[in-house]
């Protein structure tokens, strides 16, 4: 879904998976809040946004593009679960970002989860490749609610150049490095 102007998608318990040839199951282009009216505690019964391709792959469930605003209020974003055993043997080439922001986005509730071994879960990402950082001003993220859950790599990564500002009652989970 590719999502254009000012829209709110509310999950209420529902899931959304991105099933396409795109490179996540949202992509913004405007100003997009997501909800879950569904204020489910349990987190199987959350709204889900789910990042996979046509090809059942993991990709990410949403990518924030330049000069695009995201706030994540609800819901729970992941990406689809490894397929065979690429998490037993660490062969998987399962390398997306299960959010990534390249403009500006706000994280004030919710669940961010991820399972790759491979890379960070959240990125604020200033990099339009070939080591060339900083290209974009104004990429910022501000996490200061929800929880963000990353069992088995670093949970945040901010790029040279970006903002990053962690307050309030942010829950950041990780096994391993957290920023």
């Amino acid at each position: 879904v590719t999502v254009e102007g000012n829209v709110t998608l509310d999950l209420n318990g529902k899931t959304l998976t991105g099933a396409g040839t795109k490179s996540a199951a949202i992509i913004n282009e405007g100003t997009l809040t997501i909800t879950d009216s569904a204020n489910a505690e349990d987190e199987s019964k959350m709204g889900t946004v789910v990042g996979v391709n046509k090809d059942s792959k993991p990709k990410s469930a949403v990518i924030n593009e330049v000069g695009a605003v995201c706030t994540i209020a609800g819901g729970r974003i992941t990406r689809a679960p490894y397929l065979n055993n690429e998490v037993q043997d660490n062969t998987s080439t399962n390398s997306n970002y299960t959010v990534q922001n390249k403009g500006e986005m706000y994280i004030t509730g919710g669940l961010i989860v991820n399972n790759s071994s491979k890379s960070s879960m959240v990125v604020n990402l200033n990099n339009q490749g070939g080591g060339i950082y900083g290209q974009n001003q104004g990429v910022k993220m501000v996490v200061s609610g929800g929880t963000l859950r990353q069992d088995t790599y670093t949970a945040l990564k901010n790029d040279p150049n970006s903002v990053m500002e962690i307050q309030g009652s942010a829950n950041i989970i990780s096994n391993a490095a957290y920023v």
